[in-house]
């Protein structure tokens, strides 16, 4: 063996070790000696990669390859490193060349799963990461990549025995300890879930995502304080993560002490840190300047599929006059479901953008010229707000979003005159486009019959909320507490999916309620996981709706509403604070809105003691509601249409000007 290869073989030896920085010294100095050497260019990219530097990876990988193209090893590395850098497409297609060369890779088959599920190919992520473990049962990354994938399918149970399977394999694994924390939470298993992130940490305090989804799993209990701690760790860890930031205002947003100051300074930092770079990217856009020529709008969103969301946007999307607006959709939908079919089928353009780089679907708006781009709810889960952050569309709209965006590059927020009236103290950076009613809502087919108050059979009130966990902070309970005071023998309902299923959540509220004087036998916790109508059923054993805030229910009030329930909402002085409001005032209950906590009570515990009343809105609060602004979606297609042809106009004569 020359010296080269002696020392080759150290630096190899080292870099196994995890002796990094020995490795590349070695490394180098055979470089120095045979700059062409396809092994030693293949590790100066491995170490790039594994240190953190990817993009500084691809070019020495890239000429190993050049000049040794049937290694598969080479191959597995170099898509590696293009999956770190955002490159799916060309990973999927190095890991596949990997796998051609040399069958029996079990990490090259592992590595195509995390590739395909990243573009959006569940079902190709699977067979990948199936054969990745068939190959190799002791895989311990193949396991958690296969459970990754499993979770992302809706398999949370399969998920979590992969997970644990790759525990038993390696105790010691924090990626298997959060990643099980994860997939718990849709089970209902919360207790578990922080429990098995918090171990994650403690075997690797550094590890951003496991702090993250312990982040996650307080928020959906309500422990707001110590959920927000957690995403701020991951920011200090990650401050380019921008979903984690929108994360943090998205939970900022339930949380009762939270001033507006503090949230519109937090998306400005959302703006300064993620947003603002791309702003020197901006070029002048040459649509045609024609006012009234049909326009292309198009919609950005994660949410077009079975989603709450969908049921809210018929006048902004599907209602529009096909002769005065082509639909666009840019889905960041994994799994597109029939849903999803609705809303492509009434499109004239369609992409799904799972996969794709931020500036490259910027590029795919600016191609299909697109006049009016909406950014639906641009910082909730999965949404692609740095996107609009490259201005792709001369005009663009935030609809459904629950903040401002904190964007420049946004011109207008869609609302209302109730969510934002004339004197709304709420700051922003976009323009308010008011329509009557920023959304309507499509009433659930085959719901029940409303029935009759339930307290008319039980003998006493039943108050209720199916409302997120995370929006009931102690300070709603304190003040739901009092209600329950006000009205002696009252019962208390709650439901939100199968949170409650887990004890320790069902502990953590009892305890919040026995501090306020309240006892368990006046609690009621739900947690049977149902379909929508049968969902609705459970809206049979409430009187009266308690709206949680300063993050109202939205869904769930229409819902109450449709089932005959009255609900009591406080009014507050933001978006999310009014919503109640604004849905309650449009069926004509605008004397169940309250303005401080006194007023609240009073009003729930009035509600209470008038069974006529109740009797009487169980019976008429359906029709109401459906001959209501919040069921007419033609009337808001009328209205959404209007808004975009005048904000459309004042762009072409601001360009005149």
């Amino acid at each position: 063996m020359d010296g080269v290869a002696r020392a080759l073989s150290l630096a190899f030896q080292l870099f196994d070790a995890g002796r990094r920085v020995e490795a590349a010294s070695v490394c180098q100095s055979v470089l120095a000696l045979a700059p062409h050497h396809p092994d030693a260019l293949h590790l100066q990219g491995a170490l790039a990669h594994v240190g953190g530097e990817p993009q500084r990876a691809i070019g020495p990988i890239l000429r190993s390859v050049a000049l040794a193209p049937g290694r598969a090893i080479v191959h597995n590395t170099l898509g590696c490193a293009e999956l770190a850098i955002g490159r799916p497409v060309l990973a999927a297609a190095s890991l596949s060349r990997a796998l051609a060369l040399k069958p029996d890779l079990a990490e090259a088959a592992s590595n195509l799963g995390i590739a395909r599920k990243q573009l959006g190919d569940p079902d190709g992520a699977l067979e990948a990461c199936r054969r990745a473990v068939a190959l190799a049962p002791d895989h311990v990354s193949a396991r958690v990549n296969l459970g990754a994938v499993l979770e992302e399918r809706g398999d949370y149970q399969e998920a979590a025995a992969e997970f644990r399977r790759a525990i038993g394999l390696d105790p010691a694994s924090a990626a298997a300890a959060f990643n099980l924390g994860r997939a718990l939470v849709p089970q209902g298993r919360l207790g578990e879930a922080a429990a098995s992130n918090a171990r994650a940490l403690a075997l690797d305090p550094s590890h951003a995502e496991a702090h993250l989804n312990l982040g996650t799993a307080k928020f959906s209990i309500g422990a707001l304080d110590e959920a927000i701690a957690c995403v701020r760790n991951v920011l200090s860890l990650k401050p380019d993560d921008a979903p984690a930031h929108s994360n943090l205002l998205f939970m900022m947003l339930s949380h009762p002490d939270v001033g507006p100051d503090a949230l519109f300074a937090e998306a400005r930092r959302w703006e300064d840190r993620h947003a603002r770079p791309l702003y020197r990217l901006w070029r002048p856009h040459d649509n045609d300047r024609d006012p009234e020529r049909p326009l292309r709008i198009g919609y950005l969103s994660a949410d077009l599929r079975q989603h709450a969301v969908t049921n809210n946007i018929d006048g902004l999307y599907t209602k529009l006059d096909a002769t005065e607006f082509r639909l666009y959709g840019y889905a960041e939908v994994a799994q597109p479901d029939a849903v999803t079919e609705t809303f492509r089928r009434r499109a004239e353009g369609w992409r799904f953008i799972v996969g794709l780089g931020d500036e490259a679907v910027a590029e795919a708006i600016r191609a299909d010229r697109i006049d009016i781009l909406v950014c639906m709810a641009g910082h909730t889960a999965g949404n692609r707000l740095r996107i609009c952050a490259l201005k792709p569309a001369p005009i663009q709209v935030s609809f459904g979003d629950l903040t401002t965006t904190g964007l420049e590059a946004m011109d207008y927020w869609v609302s209302d005159p109730i969510v934002h009236p004339l004197d709304t103290t709420e700051r922003f950076t976009e323009t308010l486009l008011r329509l009557p009613s920023f959304e309507t809502h499509r009433p659930p087919a085959g719901a029940p019959d409303p029935g009759r108050p339930p307290s008319l059979d039980k003998g006493y009130v039943t108050f209720g909320s199916c409302s997120n966990l995370s929006k009931i902070n102690p300070s709603v309970v304190a003040l739901w507490a009092r209600v329950l005071h006000a009205v002696p023998g009252a019962r208390l309902l709650l439901k939100y999916v199968n949170r409650f299923a887990d004890p320790a959540v069902r502990g953590r509220f009892a305890e919040l309620f026995a501090s306020h004087g309240i006892g368990a036998d006046r609690l009621d916790f739900r947690f049977e996981v149902q379909a929508r109508v049968h969902h609705l059923g459970v809206l049979h054993d409430i009187d009266i709706g308690l709206d949680p805030f300063p993050f109202n229910g939205c869904t769930t009030t229409f819902e109450a509403l449709w089932m005959g329930v009255p609900v009591v909402t406080l009014s507050g002085q933001r978006f999310v604070g009014r919503v109640g409001e604004g849905i309650l005032r449009r069926v004509d209950l605008g004397d169940l809105v309250a303005r401080d906590g006194d007023e609240y009570v009073r009003i729930a515990a009035a509600l209470a003691a008038d069974s006529g009343r109740l009797a009487e809105l169980r019976g008429s609060l359906r029709p109401r509601t459906a001959a209501s602004a919040l069921c007419d979606h033609e009337g808001l297609a009328r209205a959404t249409g209007q808004a975009f042809r005048r904000i459309w106009r004042d762009w072409c004569r601001r360009q005149a000007a």
